[in-house]
């Protein structure tokens, strides 16, 4: 196995004032890691979701943490930091949480949020009807071993009155600090004049910036959602940092957003920075930028989706003088019971091929004895065409060509009809093999989406306990950094849980 190599020459010491905030962020840990020379972070990151949350949150901060110790144990002073997405602004985006009920039906919570619409999650607080979700919450995991001590450690965080990030950020300590992750709002007073230069840069030389981004669009085929290149990196909030933010366009008269009732020039808007940096805020683009001048960054984890925009990165990085650290894909997961085994095991399934019930209904009834629903079709429209054909010339010396026509439609319509109702009848005929597909739909693909993307942490931690739960996904992301040494592609792994 060839150990995944990271660029030495990533490795520094802290700036000060970020070790300063690391350090009050984190009060938990041991902040004398902090003061290595030669420091290395793994660096991971999300929105700050309801809840903490799906599942693939928890997956990503377990990888980080993985790879870190794993780099320590080579000799390689190394942290895992999961950077809370406080900068964002869109609140639908992390307002709910689904889990299973007992029925395993999915269940989804929501809470609301303070303040502007637009403005950064950093500056919005839980309104009064999170209580009102952890208690409906409470009912659904009805029944769950675990359920009490998951709602204690919610509503630890998840109070009425207190901010978004907060919430977010004092769970995932609570959940992971203990295994050495380390959280960072990067939105916060303390390190708001070390934006400045990333924000300078970006307005300043916009149009230089606007052509790193689009030559990184182009090496990763993603022009047609690239910035445009009018278009600032930096978010503006020009009613201050509680205020919405907005993406500044520049045109002939200089830059404007929604709403300006006229343009400034970018020497105000510079000035605006230097006197309130935190009346900027950065794009997903920017923030990657942002990242990697305050850490000192070996690896990046991120998911699936965030790969490929993370690809588009290096030319921008370039431009600022920065190296990109290696995308790190984070591991992914499924939670398989020992009742969902036995159940994958009597179908002869793999717990990444359940996808869609009625393809996998369609997959098993294709073997069974009896005639499927295309051979009916054909059958069907093999009588018909034997029988109309020989009338055909009469009908249409009678001028009912149309009328032949139409017909043949009609029975080709009803043919396909019947076939689909053939194949649907034949795939639930075994009503034993159809409830055990259905089950495991419902629990590993639940509403027809990855468990990892809807399910929350609420629910894996309810059933099977914070420790058992990450325990085991552990161990399955030490199984996914080895395929990943071993050159191989990271698949979907099940996590077995009793």
């Amino acid at each position: 196995m060839t150990p995944l190599v990271f660029p030495d020459h990533a490795r520094r010491s802290l700036e000060p004032t970020l070790r300063a905030a690391l350090a009050a962020q984190n009060p938990q840990l041991d902040d004398d890691v902090l003061s290595s020379p030669e420091l290395g972070v793994v660096v991971t990151g999300q929105q700050v979701g309801l809840f903490l949350g799906p599942a693939y949150s928890v997956y990503k901060a377990i990888t980080a943490i993985a790879l870190a110790e794993r780099l320590t144990r080579r000799g390689q002073p190394t942290i895992a930091v999961f950077w809370l997405q406080s900068e964002d602004h869109d609140h639908r985006e992390i307002a709910s949480a689904s889990v299973l009920d007992e029925a395993d039906e999915v269940a989804t919570v929501s809470a609301g949020a303070t303040g502007d619409a637009r403005g950064s999650m950093a500056q919005r607080a839980l309104t009064e009807d999170v209580s009102a979700a952890l208690a409906s919450l409470g009912e659904h995991l009805e029944g769950a071993p675990y359920r009490e001590a998951t709602l204690d450690l919610l509503a630890r965080h998840y109070r009425p009155g207190a901010g978004w990030v907060e919430a977010f950020g004092g769970a995932m300590r609570e959940v992971l600090g203990p295994r050495g992750l380390w959280v960072l709002n990067p939105r916060c007073p303390e390190l708001a004049a070390e934006t400045i230069s990333i924000h300078r840069r970006a307005l300043r030389d916009h149009q230089e910036v606007a052509e790193a981004t689009l030559r990184g669009a182009k090496a990763v085929d993603l022009v047609g959602v690239a910035p445009r290149p009018e278009c600032s990196l930096s978010f503006f909030h020009p009613d201050g940092a509680d205020g919405g933010r907005f993406r500044p366009t520049h045109g002939d008269a200089g830059w404007t957003w929604p709403g300006a009732d006229h343009a400034v020039s970018t020497e105000a808007l510079l000035d605006r920075l230097e006197r309130e940096p935190l009346s900027f805020s950065t794009s997903s683009l920017l923030r990657l930028m942002l990242q990697e001048r305050w850490l000192p960054t070996v690896a990046h984890v991120v998911g699936p989706g965030e790969a490929r925009y993370v690809a588009q990165a290096p030319p921008l990085h370039q431009l600022y003088g920065l190296h990109a650290p290696a995308p790190i894909v984070r591991g992914r997961f499924v939670v398989v019971e020992p009742a969902d085994r036995r159940k994958l095991d009597a179908l002869g399934l793999d717990a990444a091929e359940v996808e869609d019930e009625e393809a996998l209904l369609a997959r098993f009834a294709s073997d069974d004895p009896g005639s499927d629903g295309e051979e009916v079709e054909l059958r069907l429209l093999k009588a018909i065409d034997g029988e109309l054909g020989p009338l055909t010339s009469e009908l249409q010396s009678l001028g009912l060509e149309r009328a032949v026509e139409r017909t043949r439609r009609h029975v080709e319509k009803g043919a396909k009809a019947l076939a689909r109702r053939v194949d649907r009848a034949r795939a639930r005929r075994d009503e034993v093999r159809s409830e055990r597909v259905g089950t495991l739909c419902a629990r590993l693909r639940p509403g027809r989406s990855p468990q990892e993307r809807l399910l929350t942490f609420p629910h894996f931690a309810a059933r099977y306990g914070v420790t058992s739960w990450t325990d085991a996904v552990r161990g399955a992301v030490e199984s996914h950094l080895d395929e990943l040494e071993a050159g191989l592609d990271g698949r979907l792994r099940a996590v077995e849980l009793g």
